[in-house]
This record gives C-alpha cells, structure tokens and sequence, in this order.
C-alpha cells in the first residue's frame, strides 16, 4: 500500500472571479499524485477558514510544547506510577510490560546513533535483572527506559544527563530536542 510522501494544500480562484477554491495535492512514495479541488466560497469565507486553521494550528502548537517542556517530569512522574504499581501488585511493572512489548525490536542488531558526525553503532541489551541496556560504539553498558513511543537513554551523552528520543510519525527513528540534533535509526 502506497504511503503519503507529501500533502500541499493551496487556493485558486475559480472561473466565476468570485468563489476560492482549496486545492490539495497529495503525492504518495510510489510517484502517484491525486488532486482533490474543494469549493470555499468567496474571499471572507476562505480568510474565515485559513484564519481559523491558523488559531487552531497555533494553539495545538502551543499545547504540544508546554506537554515537551514538560517531558522529563511527565516522564518521571509515570515512571513512578509503575514502581508504585509494581509494589502494590507485587511486581507487576507497567514499564516492564511496555519493555516487554518493544524488546525484541530493541534487540535486533542494526540500531544507529548520529551524534552529528555521522551514524555509530548502538546496541541493546537486557541485563540478567531485566534492565534495558544500551551501548554507544563499544563506550559501555548504560540503563535505559522505554516509554512507547519515547526512549530515554540514561547518562547520554555523559553523566549525569538523560536524553529522552521521541518516535518520529513514521515509526522509523527517534530523535532527541531540542533540535532534533540526534537521531536514533531503527535496522
């Protein structure tokens, strides 16, 4: 199944001098295009909508950083969740069913890590205790966590700093912010 590789979305005015139209184009991975023509009406009905696709766009915008702002805590915080579950259920870790879920993905050989001067090698492992591991270019063992769709590299790049990765939409890599300055790549 062809997948989206781009969306634009543009406005042309139609025969008639008077009604707008929004025009998208979507182009998928396998080189197909479709164009979908929508009427909007006249000028103050598609300021109307572009202004209002704006507000809304900013205010999500907004919303999602003040939640990435908040990350590290948020993350701390649900870690702490599961330590609580693990003991009032005596031993049965949220965190540890979410690392079950994406262990076998993590352990496959082929992971890479771009710290800026191109792709190293990083591996996972689990320690007899259960830990999730991860070793940058044969630097040493360091504890991880996985989230879901976040992975946080304990004391990366040095102690005592840790590096939260977010799944990008794809699903193909995770990256670091502010910048997205470095890239974790799936095999």
């Amino acid at each position: 199944m062809a997948q989206i590789e781009t969306k634009t979305t543009t406005y042309t005015l139609g025969a008639d001098n008077v009604t707008y139209f929004e025009v998208s184009v979507t182009t998928f991975d396998n080189g197909r295009k479709e164009t979908i023509e929508n009427p909007v009406g006249p000028a103050d009905i598609l300021t109307e909508l572009v202004c209002g696709r704006i507000k809304n766009t900013a205010n999500s915008l907004a919303t999602d950083a003040r939640g990435i702002s908040r990350a590290k805590g948020i993350l701390n915080e649900l870690s702490g969740d599961s330590a609580e579950i693990a003991t009032i259920t005596g031993g049965q870790s949220p965190l540890d069913k979410i690392q079950a879920e994406y262990q076998a993905e993590l352990l496959a050989s082929g992971w890479t890590i771009d710290e800026g001067s191109g792709f190293v090698p990083i591996v996972f492992s689990v320690s007899a205790q259960g830990q999730l591991r991860y070793n940058v270019n044969g630097t040493g063992n360091k504890n991880a966590r996985i989230y879901g769709a976040v992975l946080r590299l304990n004391n990366y790049p040095a102690s005592p700093t840790d590096t939260d990765f977010f799944l990008t939409e794809n699903g193909k890599r995770y990256f670091s912010l502010p910048n997205k300055s470095v890239i974790i790549k799936k095999p």
